[in-house]
């Protein structure tokens, strides 16, 4: 039997933001248990992996993983530990690898899990501890908060409904307490997060003066006034007039927007059980590029859904015209287990088809994001640099576009700092600037 008195964890993230939010958590949690995080994945005591169900890319990275990681436990102690997305049909392959698999939401009770040895934990319980466990941010001037946890929205493509439970709301207060937290410690950058964080509601408060998502935004935005506010990924339908004056109406909240549409299609969406049609998905936009003109407008996309039709395509085709993203992440349907989808419709447009489809759609995309970075080139916009590698800052703007600037050496400490920049060139993706003196 192993030891369970290991010292050190090295964590494996996947997927969106939310996996590496709720990292932070665990990682909180295991080092009340002893663990230090280790930066050498073979050296490690314990290995965390946070999964990522939505791509079957992620799914086959594990795969791949797993069968190293078993051949190392049989030359020395090693335990692994999986939380995050993990579908009820993927469970099975995952108890081959795995020591310990649990629910997010009850990460209060993980060492309580790995002392035990258990294999499975089944239940999703909406009220855990979750939003009570204190993170161990992974930055030093950028924090993920999570205020929503969970799905209602049931997409027949997506597994987060079956991974994550149902919708479950941290109370105002603890966000507030965490964000004014955060502002005296000088953090520059707070991304609210949620399945479809503008769903929020604070259920667990209903006589207080925050309530929905826009009155939680502003108070925010408010509590820490010198800090970027940014949030991901809203639901389309959730956008409300008051919330986009509230963006519009506070400089520290990004001009940057989120939005995704995952096909133009009216016939896609329904099968898709998106609850909204194209039409009402373009007057969502052209509310907020009435009250926030200069925004950057970004979405996600699936190609190759069930049924596709070319004609249905070109319609996202047209729909990325008329809107002009500037930046979208978009895939080829896979399905997965488990869900509608994967379990009712037939995955029948071919992998050439939906390869060829994204190649289209990102050649239109890449159209908008290079007119939308050149209008940037000759502006001094603030940067928030990230990170200085081989002779230059990297940063990014409140569009969060990526900026690289040479370093100069001046005693001045920049990484985790805001920069005036003045944008000097750009290209489809990316801009280049110099540091304003």
């Amino acid at each position: 039997m192993r030891s369970l008195k290991q010292k050190t964890y090295y964590p494996f993230v996947l997927g969106c933001a939310m996996n590496y939010a709720d990292a932070e958590r665990v990682k909180s949690v295991l080092e009340t248990l002893g663990y230090v995080e280790g930066q050498q994945e073979e050296k490690a005591d314990l290995i965390l992996v946070m999964s990522c169900s939505v791509r079957q890319k992620a799914m086959d990275r594990i795969y791949g993983k797993g069968k190293i990681w078993n051949q190392w436990k049989k030359e020395r102690p090693l335990f692994t530990v999986l939380s995050g997305c993990v579908l009820p049909e993927d469970r099975p392959k995952m108890k081959s690898i795995f020591d310990v698999i649990f629910q997010i939401k009850e990460v209060d009770k993980l060492g309580e899990m790995i002392s035990k040895r258990v294999n499975e934990y089944e239940d999703i319980i909406p009220g855990s501890a979750y939003f009570k466990i204190p993170p161990k941010y992974s930055s030093s001037f950028q924090a993920f908060l999570p205020i929503q946890a969970g799905c209602n929205k049931f997409c027949t493509y997506c597994a987060v409904p079956y991974t994550r439970g149902p919708e479950a709301y941290h109370p105002a207060s603890q966000i507030m307490e965490e964000v004014e937290d955060l502002a005296r410690r000088g953090f520059k950058e707070i991304t609210l997060l949620g399945q479809t964080v503008n769903s929020y509601k604070n259920t667990e408060e209903p006589d207080a003066h925050i309530q929905t998502f826009a009155d939680l935004l502003r108070f925010v935005a408010e509590a820490a006034p010198r800090t970027w506010i940014r949030f991901i990924s809203p639901y389309p339908t959730d956008f409300t007039e008051e919330l986009v004056e509230v963006i519009a109406t506070h400089d520290n909240i990004c001009k940057t927007i989120h939005m995704p549409v995952q096909s133009g299609n009216n016939e896609v969406l329904r099968r898709m059980a998106r609850k909204y049609t194209r039409e009402q998905y373009l007057e969502k936009v052209r509310m907020i590029r009435a009250a926030l003109p200069d925004t950057s407008l970004t979405t996600d996309c699936i190609v190759g859904f069930c049924g596709e039709t070319e004609e249905q395509f070109q319609d996202s085709l047209a729909l990325f015209d008329e809107v002009k993203f500037d930046m979208a992440f978009t895939a080829q349907y896979s399905p997965r287990p488990g869900t509608t989808s994967g379990r009712f419709f037939k995955d029948d447009v071919p992998r050439e088809v939906k390869k060829d489809r994204e190649e289209r759609l990102t050649k239109v995309l890449a159209k908008h994001s290079a007119a939308f970075n050149a209008r940037l080139v000759g502006k001094n916009l603030p940067v928030l640099i990230e990170k200085e590698k081989v002779g230059f800052y990297h940063g990014r703007t409140e569009h969060n576009k990526p900026v690289r600037v040479p370093a100069i050496s001046d005693g001045e400490q920049r990484v985790g700092a805001f920069a005036d920049v003045r944008i000097t060139s750009s290209t489809t993706w990316n801009l280049t600037g110099e540091l304003m003196q």
